[in-house]
């Protein structure tokens, strides 16, 4: 039911229609992280009750703020569990749905910022639900008398909360497609691989997917130390005795002093905060675990890809890339058990520039491959791209970032976030082609572009260079680099 200044009633939620689109925000999905529930598994919840306000954002998972990014509001408690949906029409049936897992580097989610906006799709028939999840510490922090994972376990109940009530929205639960950047693709790829979220999507999107992962003895360093940093020890009663502000002034410092490598995954670069190989929800690497689970995905469609200068993201604002020497180089590839020849056969005129080339590959070019062709070896339809544009911001230092891709895909290039990263003149042509591939993608399957098939490798180029070269990676990896990057024919 509408009312007159545009507000709607449905199903105990009052949201609002905007230009032709219903929008609710904040819906919770679970109980409030809050209290008793603190470092909890989440506890699901039905659709609210009395009149619930749903006409703005929800509260942000507790993170630290990230320099030059857009901010809604400070991260507290609340309840953060939410999301929010954009639905061309709550009282049509069968539309397809597309979830929308935030990236953040695992210490940041915010499901409201401006260019994740969810009218574009919308029009195109499409049912968009933005999540927040816990992220850092109240996410994925080892705590004694805690669940591990717990951000992951928030997505696989938000994924439950669409099945039992996206068809009030107009959605369809049997036409869900998962999909992120960054941390949230590399939240994707770990679901793609659990049993526990086999059924609760059927087609998978993974923009950059960042799939390091910690061990239990890694994890369990990374929480000493910052236990040691807030004076308490790491178990669940004392983290959760202490205020949102304090714990994360803790993970601040730990984030501006960052972790040894032998205490962390190898050069987890901004955040060491991962999802951890515990045995119980995830019971190997992230891309170990999808290897053995892909056969048993028959029937799911994949879209996986990656843009051509990712790390320019963390190291062209503050022109970082001047300031890299050989040592670093070389410290990189000894870390990451890569031959140290391989860096000095990369382009570029400086070690700067050589390491964000070389680093690009290593987070995210060489998982995005592998992931296209472990699902295209197990029958999985797969389709795989390169973002190629590049930004002149930060004075035409930022090039093909890394997070680039993500207005183009939401097709939100006027949106404030998306200014700061895009620079003077993004082409909106690319935005409106990349934008209506996803949707094609989301309602049939294929983005329009030839799949990714065992033996004929298709990269689809956006925006880019089409005679380029392509991933400068060897295939055949050092033992150590194979076990994070497994191809489909290694043993599992």
């Amino acid at each position: 039911m509408a009312l007159a200044d545009d507000t709607l009633l449905l199903h105990g939620l009052r949201g609002r229609r905007e230009g032709g689109v219903a929008v609710f925000r904040g819906i919770p999905y679970a109980q409030a992280p809050t209290g008793a529930r603190r470092f909890a598994a989440p506890e699901p919840v039905g659709l609210p009750e009395g009149g619930h306000d749903a006409r703005a954002f929800g509260p942000v998972p507790p993170q630290p703020p990230r320099p030059g990014m857009a901010r809604r509001a400070e991260a507290g408690l609340g309840n953060c569990l939410n999301l929010n949906i954009w639905t061309p029409d709550p009282a049509a049936r069968g539309q397809p749905v597309l979830l929308w897992l935030p990236g953040g580097g695992f210490v940041r989610a915010d499901a409201g910022q401006d260019w994740y906006e969810g009218a574009g799709f919308a029009r195109q028939g499409i049912v968009l639900v933005s999540v927040n999840y816990r992220v850092g510490v109240d996410g994925f922090a080892a705590l004694d008398g805690a669940p591990a994972n717990r951000g992951l376990l928030d997505q696989i109940a938000a994924l439950q909360w669409v099945q039992r009530h996206i068809r009030h929205f107009g959605g369809d639960p049997a036409q869900v497609t998962l999909a992120g950047h960054s941390a949230g693709a590399g939240s994707v790829a770990c679901l793609l691989g659990l049993p526990q979220a086999r059924g609760l999507f059927r087609r998978a999107i993974l923009q950059s997917p960042s799939v390091a992962t910690l061990d239990t003895v890694q994890a369990g360093r990374l929480s000493a130390v910052l236990a040691a940093l807030l004076g308490v020890p790491a178990t669940r009663a004392a983290f959760a005795a202490l205020p949102v502000a304090e714990l994360l002034r803790g993970v601040e410092q730990l984030l501006a002093r960052g972790m040894p490598e032998r205490d962390c995954a190898a050069f987890c670069m901004a955040s060491p905060f991962r999802p951890t190989v515990d045995g119980a929800l995830l019971r190997a690497p992230v891309l170990q675990q999808l290897a053995q689970a892909a056969p048993q995905l028959q029937g799911m469609d994949v879209l996986v890809g990656s843009n051509d200068e990712e790390m320019r993201f963390y190291l062209a604002p503050d022109d970082r890339l001047a300031q890299v020497g050989e040592a670093a180089l070389d410290a990189f590839c000894r870390a990451a058990g890569l031959p140290p020849a391989l860096a000095a056969a990369y382009p570029g005129a400086s070690a700067g520039e050589r390491l964000c080339a070389l680093q690009s590959d290593y987070y995210y070019r060489l998982p995005a491959l592998r992931i296209a062709e472990l699902c295209a070896s197990a029958g999985l339809r797969s389709f795989h791209y390169r973002f190629g544009w590049r930004s002149d911001a930060c004075g035409g230092r930022m090039g093909a970032a890394h997070a680039l891709e993500v207005p183009f895909v939401f097709d939100t290039l006027p949106s404030s976030t998306a200014r700061g990263l895009a620079g003077s003149a993004p082409p909106a042509a690319l935005a409106q082609q990349m934008h209506a591939a996803w949707g094609r993608f989301v309602r049939e399957g294929t983005p329009g572009w030839t799949p990714f098939q065992a033996g004929q490798h298709y990269t689809e180029r956006l925006g880019g260079n089409a005679g380029s070269a392509d991933i400068a990676l060897p295939l055949a990896a050092p033992a150590r680099w194979s076990a994070i990057f497994p191809s489909p024919g290694d043993p599992s």
